[in-house]
C-alpha cells in the first residue's frame, strides 16, 4: 500500500483500505517521490496505522536528502516494534560513506532490514549476512528500473551458503510480507 503521507487523515485512510480490503501486506514510503524526509512527522500517523495491522514498512531509501540511512534508522528507532525494509541496500550511491552508514543503520536497528535491488557490491551483502543477521537480507529486482539477470546474479555470486542464499531469496520476505 503506497500514500502521500502528505494527505494525512485521507492517507491514514487508504492504508486502512489497503489492509482491509485490498490485501495489502505492508506500507510502502516513496520520500523521494512524495517530498518528504523519512523520519518526518507527517509519516508518524501512517506508519502508526501499519503498526495497528502489523505489517512491515518498506522505505524507498538512499536519497540523500530525504532518505538517507540515518534518516530511516531515527524512524525505525522509533517505532521498535515495526518491521521495516530500506531499499537499495539501505542507500543508492555505494561510496564509503553512505555503506558505513548503512551498516550503522542496520547494526542500531534490530526491526530494520534491507533489499538488494540496485546493490551491485556482493561484499556489502556478503558482510551483512555473515556479520548482522541472514534474516535481515531480502532479494528484490527493482523492476523494472534495473536489470534483472543482473540482479538475480548478485546473489547467485555471493559467497553465501545455500541456506543463506535461500533466505534472500524467499524466506526472509516470506516471513515479512507473510504468505
Amino acid at each position: 500500500c503506497r500514500v502521500d503521507p502528505w494527505q494525512s487523515g485521507k492517507a491514514v485512510a487508504e492504508v486502512r483500505r489497503g489492509f482491509e480490503e485490498l490485501g495489502a501486506c505492508g506500507l510502502y514510503l516513496d520520500p523521494w517521490e512524495e517530498n518528504f524526509q523519512a523520519n518526518d512527522d507527517v509519516v508518524v500517523s501512517i506508519v502508526q496505522e501499519a503498526a495497528r495491522y502489523n505489517r512491515p514498512v518498506v522505505v524507498n531509501a538512499g536519497h540523500v536528502r530525504v532518505s538517507h540511512p540515518t534518516q530511516i534508522w531515527d524512524l525505525a528507532s522509533r517505532f521498535p516494534d515495526i518491521q521495516f525494509v530500506a531499499c537499495n541496500g539501505g542507500q543508492i550511491n555505494i561510496c564509503g560513506i553512505l555503506l558505513f552508514e548503512a551498516r550503522r543503520m542496520l547494526e542500531a536497528c534490530p526491526n530494520l532490514a534491507i533489499e538488494t535491488a540496485g546493490t551491485y557490491r556482493e561484499d556489502f551483502l556478503e558482510e551483512v549476512v555473515t556479520e548482522v543477521g541472514e534474516e535481515r537480507v531480502i532479494f528484490a529486482s527493482g523492476a523494472p528500473v534495473y536489470d534483472q539477470e543482473f540482479e538475480m546474479a548478485r546473489v547467485h555470486l555471493a559467497h553465501l551458503n545455500e541456506s543463506q542464499k535461500d533466505k534472500l531469496w524467499g524466506s526472509n520476505a516470506l516471513r515479512v510480507f507473510g504468505s
